[in-house]
């Protein structure tokens, strides 16, 4: 049997770890990534930030919209409405344009996006971009732009993060693969951590603010005393 491979974030105070065994028995050894996660809407901050003068401005500008905001970042997690028309030989272009000329009252980090990848349906087209910051990626972020077949914007998504700034990290890769192991009780077959560390962008909703971190991702292969995945 192949071992299972389990990624592991490790933040540099501290170790985590996230472990289920196959049976869907919560592992002693779980610790949640984002423990400060609000899940229920506050109503009384999206009516605030929907009357802020950078929502108030897109809507006078292009028409009917919709939005819920990521109330961490204060930027929308989700925004839809009448179509818009924008120039460009394709739908990259478009949300090229898009981000950079119609969203500038978020603050968006334009020059930080990078271009991940896009998609098209009998639908839609979608433009997925990810945020960099000093070359390294910023992991939790991502921004999208939603279009028709023909080209215009129909919705768009912008968690990403303004004013990032981060420490360097306080440990190697090495030392973050032997936090990653640390307390294991299950066989561990092998342990590959990437050099490049990364920024980890935490949410703290209850908060309404961001949390930088730098972490390494460390995929640890393991099996049980069963010669089963465990992960």
């Amino acid at each position: 049997m192949k071992p299972f491979i389990t990624i592991l974030i490790i933040l540099l105070s501290f170790s985590a770890f996230a472990t289920n065994d196959v049976h869907g028995v919560k592992d002693e050894h779980e610790v949640r990534l984002i423990s400060d996660n609000k899940r229920t809407p506050d109503a009384q901050y999206q009516h605030y930030l929907r009357n802020q003068p950078n929502w108030q401005n897109f809507l006078t500008q292009h028409g009917t919209w919709y939005v819920h905001f990521n109330e961490a970042n204060g930027k929308p997690h989700k925004a839809f409405g009448k179509p818009i028309v924008v120039p460009g030989s394709d739908a990259i272009a478009k949300a090229d344009y898009f981000v950079e000329e119609m969203l500038n009252g978020f603050n968006i980090p334009s020059t930080n996006l990078l271009f991940v990848n896009s998609t098209r349906n009998n639908h839609a087209q979608h433009v997925f971009y990810k945020q960099q910051v000093n070359g390294r990626d910023v992991l939790n972020s991502r921004l999208s732009v939603r279009l028709t077949t023909t080209g215009e914007v129909v919705g768009f998504s912008a968690d990403v993060y303004s004013n990032l700034s981060v420490e360097n990290p306080s440990m190697s890769a090495s030392e973050a693969s032997a936090a990653a192991i640390a307390g294991l009780d299950v066989e561990i077959l092998n342990v590959d951590a990437q050099s490049d560390w990364k920024v980890l962008a935490l949410p703290k909703y209850r908060t309404k603010e961001m949390n930088f971190r730098p972490v390494y991702e460390v995929l640890v292969y393991t099996k049980n005393e069963d010669n089963i995945p465990a992960n």
